[in-house]
């Protein structure tokens, strides 16, 4: 999936405006109709980001289809993202099986697997966090829901801590 700037979403959402243009054009068989489909292209161009009705791009009209969060439900939508994560779980799973018996060896991969998933675009973006002044407590949830590794098995080990 790409990512482009206003200006391209602009210059892709023409290309669509003239597309439909043609085909409306190519249907006409009189002059009304014909001013019709340069109507309709009239309002296709001042809806694209950067257009008339959006003149500072996809910041004026986020609902506008070629202007989606990159990052919601990016483990569904961003190829980026899930490439990212799938090599993140790839490493974590080779470093798991090289381990020892050993809950440091373990640990040093999910610190490493951790680190890794923060370089992925998107990662911890979808959070809100939220603060009182009682207690100045933040919470931060992240709505993101990882992609299941069918080969990677994550060990539990409990900490017993001496009294």
């Amino acid at each position: 999936m790409n990512y482009f700037s206003d200006q391209e979403i602009n210059n892709e959402c023409l290309a669509v405006c003239d597309g439909e243009f043609f085909e409306c054009t190519k249907a006409c068989e009189n002059t009304e109709c014909s001013r019709k489909c340069i109507d309709e292209l009239d309002v296709c161009e001042n809806s694209c980001p950067c257009g008339a009705d959006c003149p500072t791009g996809c910041v004026d009209c986020p609902e506008h289809p070629l202007c989606e969060d990159e990052c919601e439900d990016a483990q569904l939508n961003n190829e980026e993202y899930q490439i990212c994560l799938n090599e993140a779980i790839y490493e974590l799973d080779i470093c798991l099986k090289t381990c020892p018996p050993d809950i440091d060896c373990h640990n040093l991969c999910y610190a490493r697997y951790s680190q890794q998933l923060f370089t992925c675009p998107c990662f911890g973006k979808e959070t809100t966090t939220t603060t009182t002044d009682v207690s100045t407590v933040t919470t931060t949830t992240t709505d993101l829901t990882p992609i299941e590794p069918s080969d990677v098995f994550i060990l539990v080990i409990p900490i017993y801590v001496d009294k």
